[in-house]
């Protein structure tokens, strides 16, 4: 059962013709056209049309909710999105363990199917080398590491919303 969202107005989250999103998977820079509209060089695109586009793994279904992959001013638009939500209703999302909190911090990198690989980084299975582009975002939550590039405590992470 799929669950239709309205499309993302730019306006509804701050954000004003001119700015800059960053497409997470890439790094791509975009800039803001109108309310629903982003410019990369000179080609008009939706979130999802733009993602569609130039995701580096594209899904089977080739259909892509364009807010999960941008993000503005080092927050994901889903979070944006989400904390307007939860400013405006009684249900705020939480996180009690370190499953939750990998899927967290996998969304936020625009990559919810690896929640899996963060939990070996938590579980210390596997370390996380200073280049992984996991590695930001996991220090970003207050994670510290060894000098072998493992997780000292996945515990004393802080709420990543």
């Amino acid at each position: 059962m799929s669950v239709n969202r309205r499309a993302t107005s730019f306006s509804a989250l701050g954000i004003k013709p001119g700015d800059e999103l960053l497409f997470v998977p890439t790094g791509l820079k975009v800039s803001v056209v109108d309310d629903k509209t982003i410019d990369y060089r000179g080609e008009r695109f939706s979130l999802s049309g733009f993602t569609k586009k130039h995701i580096p793994k594209p899904n089977a279904s080739g259909a892509y909710q364009g807010p999960k992959y941008f993000s503005f001013k080092g927050r994901m638009l889903l979070d944006i999105r989400g904390a307007g939500k939860a400013k405006s209703s009684a249900s705020v999302e939480h996180w009690d363990g370190k499953t939750q909190l990998a899927k967290l911090i996998a969304r936020r990198g625009g990559n919810e199917g690896a929640f899996g690989g963060i939990l070996h980084f938590f579980s210390r299975k596997r370390p996380c080398v200073k280049q992984s582009k996991w590695r930001n975002l996991l220090e970003s939550v207050g994670l510290k590491f060894d000098e072998r590039n493992f997780v000292v405590d996945w515990s004393a992470a802080k709420n990543p919303l």
